[in-house]
């Protein structure tokens, strides 16, 4: 790591973040809100509790929304302790190495925000399979195996409606503009995000909504 940073000196904090955020985007990332969704789901079905949830005087479409608030919660809780770990590694390698580089801050403000905002549709996408399956063994599975195929969707055509890569392909780009300042970075993703965005949207609202309305439809039946 020391030689690897002292031969990459100028852009020491932004190569240890792609790298470092490559693996946790691609599969961490969604796999750790899997397992978020499903536990929130089952703690809800423990001792009824669904069914006295539903018995509020609060319409149910409104108490999904307030769940999916709670899991963006814990999405921003995630990637502020991956962000805090690396600075603490980041800091010490660097020590390490005798690397005198100032911390980027804005560069790695920018791709966490664009992160955390590529993870939502995947978030919403999720949070849908473990609304829609009863059995959390087989929502974590289907969720497990989308995961593991983000990487391979990435590089083809498909990945553009295939939210598990979205915020791994924001860490990716990043890495191939070779380590560039913050408005390098922005510019260079200037034209990806116009397809992105606009298919990020739409994933988010139809899986939204089918999660608006297909929660605790079963138990009111």
């Amino acid at each position: 790591m020391s030689t690897y940073l002292k031969d990459n000196a100028q852009h020491a904090w932004e190569a240890m973040f792609l790298q470092s955020a490559m693996l946790f985007a691609y599969y961490l990332l969604p796999l750790g809100m899997t397992v978020v969704c499903v536990l929130i789901s089952q703690r809800e079905k423990q001792n009824n509790g669904m069914l006295k949830m539903l018995a509020l005087p609060v319409p149910r479409q409104k108490l999904a929304a307030a769940k999916f608030l709670v899991l963006v919660y814990y999405l921003i809780l995630e990637i502020l302790i991956f962000v805090l770990s690396f600075l603490v590694a980041g800091a010490v390698a660097v020590h390490n190495a005798q690397v005198s580089q100032a911390l980027p801050v804005g560069y790695l403000l920018s791709l966490s925000a664009r992160m955390f905002a590529a993870m939502l549709p995947c978030l919403s996408f999720i949070w849908m399979i473990t609304v829609l399956l009863e059995k959390p063994v087989v929502s974590i599975g289907i969720n497990l195996v989308l995961c593991i195929f983000g990487a391979i969707v990435s590089n083809t055509p498909l990945w553009i409606v295939y939210p598990y890569c979205y915020a791994g392909i924001i860490i990716s780009r990043a890495a191939r503009s070779g380590g560039d300042s913050l408005v390098e970075t922005i510019t260079h993703a200037h034209l990806f995000d116009a397809y992105l965005i606009p298919c990020a949207i739409v994933v988010f609202a139809i899986t939204f909504i089918i999660t608006l309305y297909s929660f605790g439809k079963k138990e009111m039946e």
